[in-house]
C-alpha cells in the first residue's frame, strides 16, 4: 500500500452485560460508519476486504476477541486464517491502550511455541514467494495486460517477507508488531543470526525504497499508483540489489517451510 493505504481497523470493546447490547452496539456501529466515511473523505479509502469496525467481525469485546483467537487455535483452517492474517499486526491507536495490551499478551501466549496453530498459518501463506528463478532471472507478469513485463513488489516482496518474520515472531513470543522491530527482537534472541538479520534488513529496505520510488514516479506522472515495477527499467545496481533481496526472502521462506511447515523443500 505505502502511498495509498486503505482502511484496516477494528474495535476492542470493554466487556459489558448482554442485556446492554442493544444500547451499546448501535453506538459503536454509528461511530464506525462515521469514522470510515471521514477516513475515506481524507484519502484513506474503504477496505475492499471489509476489514473495518463497520463489520461486526472486527467489532468485538475483549472476551469475544479472546474467544475468536481460541477458535482459530482449535479449528482455524488456512482459508479462515488468511482473511484474518492482518489481525496479528494490530496495535492501539485510540482509546484505552490496556485493552490492546491485554489482547496482545493473550495472542502471544496462545501462539508461542504452538506448532499446530503456526502450521495452519503457514498453510495459508505458503503460496507466497518471490519471483526469483534459476540463474537470477526475475519472473514477470504475463497474463495481466496492464502490468505485462512487471512484477508486484508487494505481492512477491514485502508480503512474503512480512509474513515470514511475523511467523517466527509469533512462535518465539515476540510482542513487537513492526517487521524491523520483530527482526531486531528475533536477532536479540538469537533466533535470527547476525548475517541473516543484516540480509533481511537490507531486503526490507531495498523493497521499500524501490516500491516508494516507483509509486512517487507513478503519482508525478499522473498514472495509476500501484506496487508494480518493470525490472528492465532498473539500473544494473538496482537489479542486483533486488535479486539479493529476493534471495534473502527465499532463504527465510525455506526456513519457515522446514521449521514450521515441516517440509524439507
Amino acid at each position: 500500500n505505502y502511498l495509498y493505504p486503505d482502511q484496516d481497523y477494528g474495535f476492542i470493546l470493554a466487556d459489558y452485560d448482554d442485556d446492554r447490547h442493544g444500547e451499546i452496539d448501535p453506538w459503536f456501529i454509528d461511530l464506525a460508519e462515521r469514522l470510515s466515511r471521514d477516513l475515506d473523505a481524507v484519502g484513506l479509502p474503504y477496505c475492499t476486504g471489509n476489514v473495518m469496525a463497520t463489520n461486526p467481525v472486527w467489532r468485538k469485546t475483549i472476551t469475544q476477541w479472546k474467544d475468536q483467537i481460541d477458535y482459530w487455535n482449535r479449528r482455524g483452517t488456512g482459508r479462515a486464517l488468511l482473511q484474518f492474517d492482518i489481525f496479528f499486526d494490530f496495535r492501539a491507536s485510540r482509546g484505552d491502550p490496556a485493552l490492546a495490551a491485554e489482547l496482545r499478551r493473550y495472542v502471544t501466549n496462545i501462539t508461542k511455541g504452538n506448532a499446530h496453530f503456526l502450521r495452519a498459518i503457514y498453510l495459508s501463506d505458503r503460496a507466497h514467494g518471490t519471483p526469483l528463478r534459476w540463474f537470477g532471472r526475475i519472473a514477470t507478469e504475463r497474463s495481466d495486460p496492464d502490468n505485462k513485463g512487471k512484477v508486484s513488489l508487494k505481492l512477491y516482496g514485502s508480503l512474503p517477507l512480512v509474513e515470514g518474520v511475523r511467523m517466527l515472531a509469533l512462535r518465539e513470543g515476540v510482542t513487537a508488531t513492526g517487521t524491523l522491530a520483530r527482526l531486531g527482537a528475533l536477532n536479540d534472541l538469537g533466533v535470527v543470526k547476525d548475517d541473516d538479520y543484516d540480509d533481511l534488513k537490507y531486503a526490507y529496505g531495498t523493497i521499500c525504497q524501490l516500491l516508494l520510488t516507483q509509486q512517487i514516479s507513478d503519482f508525478n506522472g499522473g498514472g495509476k499508483v500501484s506496487s508494480f515495477i518493470n525490472p528492465r527499467r532498473l539500473s544494473g545496481r538496482q537489479r542486483r540489489r533486488l535479486r539479493e533481496a529476493f534471495k534473502a526472502i527465499d532463504d527465510l521462506r525455506s526456513r519457515i517451510n522446514f521449521e514450521i511447515g515441516g517440509e524439507i523443500f
